[in-house]
């Protein structure tokens, strides 16, 4: 069984969380609370907070679950909750970019040669670099500079994620000095610029650092710098009070990060007969608690055995229990694809209300076919639904029967561990701001183009930067020219991935980006000409054991409502 499989099969297992909404006055609505509601189910995550952007009206707010655990126990998530934005922070940092060229201080096409007086010498192609090439990521530069093993290396890193305190801004510098662009696809130092993408932490870190501004060389008051010219020009304006870059001591109501543990149930003649892995978690002490849910069934029950790592080794059934049902299955057929989509029934009340899409495919030049099968009681009547595509892939499911008698999906909960550290790095302008679902909301209604977000209006300057952040001007390719760029592949904005527009079908582009941090993973995806926008900020993460890399469940849940709600007008 494939990882997409099983991570499709345990999501299917989620229907209702554990505690009630804090949302605001405009409801959210009830496809799209039980698509939030099924990532807590089974313990897939521990909370979710975000907003709906639909035209000028009031964002919807949302908010479940728990945010953090201390001595007093679990504290609820809520629209105010504070949560580290990971990479999110790097579309901060381009609009205020996009501010500096609309005002004629900066041109994207600006070298990093012409920045001597902040970085010192540089080598003769590092110094062809572009502004531009920092902010779409074909400047040629790692999201890490490699490791040494001589701590007196310039440029060395003494983990992957040190404090300014031992990786300091004239160690970044030091770095750039040193190091010359790469070529992705040979591995080879670039010969031309620009490079093919390759998504880069150091190079947004470095251009949050240089718009500090100043002639003086880089310093770690820069991030300081960098910092209040974001107030001053982005979050201020925009009301965004609850946005930090370092939370300050007296803010009690924050999130803490959570790699979970997720695990998928066998189902044999009614008893569960096995556990399988789909994540390992970290950060345990002690082995925890397992808990068969859903399913139609009872009795079942699990234990979990740790690998001296902090981490899960194995679930194993204790006892099988009777009368459980295996999850609802979609499969597609059809329509050409080189990948089949995989998607996940979403349940409430005994009938199908949405479809989440686990992964869209590539390839389908036609609407496949959807047959639902399975997960509902004899007595009761299979769904049936149109599959959409745009690009490509899969977008979504308009269900045109939700059919009838379908169980709450079997899932298998396991406790979390503790909650992961965090730091604030000298790039933190690439992933190091933190925010609540209220403010970002608002930057989300901006970026869609809105004028207003509920009773605020939003400076045009800062409307019309996140569209110019939000253009096409990279291919996501070996060849970055977008000349040559394949028919519906996603380009590559100032930090934002842009989807273009299939005007075949109809669908109008979508400009997203998502952040991740070692526990925590968010997502922003705005479509400015439909006037939608979702924000989904999450305070776990799953980690694929076969590849060692997070899961995008934050980018998977926001654009299947954000696609949802375009479907639905």
């Amino acid at each position: 069984m494939t990882m997409r499989r099983l991570l499709a099969l345990l999501l299917g297992a989620i229907v209702l969380a554990a505690l009630p909404a804090q949302a605001s006055p405009s409801r959210v609505p009830p496809w799209a609370e039980a698509m939030l509601h099924q990532y807590l189910w089974a313990g897939a995550g521990i909370g979710v907070a975000g907003a709906i952007i639909d035209g000028d009206r009031p964002p919807i707010l949302f908010a479940y679950g728990n945010a953090r655990r201390d001595v007093e126990g679990w504290h609820r998530f809520t629209i105010d909750t504070v949560t580290a934005l990971g990479s999110v922070t790097k579309i901060f940092t381009t609009n205020l970019l996009a501010q500096d060229v609309a005002d004629g201080r900066l041109s994207l096409s600006d070298r990093l040669g012409s920045f001597a007086d902040r970085l010192g010498s540089l080598q003769p192609m590092t110094r062809q670099v572009t502004l531009r090439q920092l902010a779409d990521f074909t400047g040629g530069f790692p999201s890490l500079a490699p490791l040494c093993l001589v701590s007196s290396v310039p440029g060395c890193l003494p983990d992957s994620r040190p404090p300014p305190s031992l990786y300091g801004a004239a160690d970044f510098a030091a770095y750039f000095r040193g190091t010359v662009p790469f070529d992705t696809g040979s591995g080879q130092p670039a010969t031309t610029l620009p490079t093919a993408y390759a998504y880069s932490d150091y190079s947004l870190g470095l251009l949050g650092l240089l718009l500090a501004g100043g002639d003086r060389p880089l310093a770690n008051g820069d991030l300081g710098r960098w910092h209040r010219r974001i107030e001053r020009q982005l979050t201020g304006p925009l009301g965004m009070e609850r946005t930090f870059l370092k939370v300050p001591r007296a803010v009690a109501n924050r999130s803490e990060g959570y790699v979970t543990a997720l695990a998928t149930a066998t189902v044999t003649g009614g008893a569960v007969t096995a556990v399988r892995l789909a994540s390992r978690g970290s950060a345990y002490t002690q082995p925890p608690r397992v808990k068969v849910v859903g399913g139609g069934g009872s009795g079942a029950r699990a234990a979990a055995t740790l690998d001296g790592q902090g981490r899960i080794a194995s679930i194993a059934v204790t006892a099988g229990g009777s009368g459980y049902i295996a999850p609802a299955v979609l499969r597609l057929t059809g329509g050409g694809s080189s990948q089949t989509a995989d998607l996940q029934a979403v349940i409430r009340d005994g009938r199908l209300v949405a479809v989440l899409v686990v992964d869209g495919g590539k390839g389908y030049l036609r609407a496949p076919t959807l047959r639902i099968r399975g997960g509902r009681l004899a007595s009761g009547r299979d769904a049936t639904g149109i599959a959409h595509i745009a690009n490509g892939s899969v977008i979504g499911v308009t269900l045109t029967d939700g059919g009838a008698g379908y169980v709450r999906p079997l899932a298998v909960r396991v406790e979390p561990g503790e909650a992961a550290p965090a730091v604030i790095p000298i790039w933190a302008p690439a992933g190091a701001l933190s925010s609540t679902a209220r403010d970002m909301a608002i930057l989300a209604a901006a970026a869609a183009g809105r004028p207003r977000a509920g009773d605020l209006r939003i400076p045009k300057r800062i409307r019309d930067a996140f569209a110019l952040a939000g253009r096409p001007y990279a291919c996501l390719a070996d060849d970055p020219a977008l000349a040559d760029c394949p028919a519906g592949a996603t380009r590559a904005g100032l930090a934002w991935n842009v989807s273009p527009a299939d005007r075949a079908r109809g669908v109008p582009k979508v400009m997203n980006k998502d952040g991740d941090l070692t526990g925590i993973a968010t997502h922003v995806a705005v479509m400015p000409e439909a006037g939608l926008g979702v924000v989904v900020l999450l305070n776990s993460e799953i980690v694929d054991p076969a590849t060692g890399k997070p899961v995008p469940m934050a980018a998977r849940i926001a654009d299947s409502l954000l696609y949802g709600l375009w479907l639905r007008r």
